[in-house]
């Protein structure tokens, strides 16, 4: 094939001496060309090299990152949960300082309640204590009161009885 097309090309040109000049720009041409593929071929692998070594870099870094990443994660997951534990233990003994105050202030309050209901029967029983002897009185005036006015075999009015009572 590349004979046919070489022989297409000495006609074209036009006769014979040209054609080894033709063959020889075409040779150069051919091996300029392919210096220039060897040329981008080695750049080309060399870039990949280089391409492969960076991604083969940077996985290991992402590895390494990820793996920090999971340890701080593991680490604020710690310290939050810390954290929400001493906020409940906090809250819980809040609650039960709560719970034993109201608990002190009802017993406080039922002492009280009875303090408050012994000060009333302490009063109710020194009123009647009063009362006794405000009665007890009344009652030894009434009888000196029946026993000097109203003898049963004195039968005079109380007017009658006021003026005997005058001339003594």
């Amino acid at each position: 094939a590349f004979f046919l097309r070489q022989s297409r090309l000495v006609l074209w040109m036009g006769g014979r001496g040209n054609t080894i000049n033709l063959f020889n720009d075409v040779n150069r041409w051919i091996a300029i060309t392919s210096e220039e593929l060897e040329v981008l071929r080695g750049r080309h692998r060399r870039s990949a090299v280089r391409r492969k070594d960076n991604i083969a870099e940077l996985e290991g870094h992402l590895a390494g990152d990820v793996q920090e990443r999971k340890k701080e994660m593991n680490d604020f997951s710690l310290e939050i949960e810390q954290y929400t534990l001493k906020h409940f233990e906090v809250l819980k003994e809040e609650l039960i300082e709560v719970d034993l105050a109201q608990k002190a202030a009802e017993l406080d309050s039922a002492d009280t309640e009875h303090q408050r209901k012994q000060r009333q029967l302490n009063r109710l029983a020194a009123d009647l204590d009063v009362m006794n002897m405000a009665l007890s009185k009344v009652a030894s005036q009434m009888v000196r009161f029946t026993d000097g006015c109203c003898q049963p075999d004195d039968r005079r009015s109380p007017r009658s009885w006021q003026m005997a009572q005058a001339k003594k």
